[in-house]
């Protein structure tokens, strides 16, 4: 797979472990292991894309009360 641009490191390392994942099913079978492991891994992509959602519906309302951009960058620092 070639590499491609990510929003973040973390992004890229979820992606890389959902492909470890999927191998390690493959190459096991199906089981209730591999059955966990890959909802696993499915929840964790699912769960940092919510964060991410979260983190822009967050900043609009920051600026719905005045909050500037570069106020909010500073918060999250």
């Amino acid at each position: 797979m070639p590499d491609r641009g990510y929003c973040t490191g973390l992004c890229r390392l979820i992606e890389r472990q959902q492909a470890r994942a999927q191998r390690v099913c493959e190459a096991i079978g199906p089981s209730p292991t591999t059955t966990e492991l890959w909802l696993a891994a499915v929840e964790m992509s699912d769960a940092w894309s919510r964060y991410q959602d979260l983190d822009s519906e967050l900043q609009e309302v920051a600026r719905s009360v005045g909050m500037t951009d570069e106020q909010w960058t500073n918060i999250k620092r």
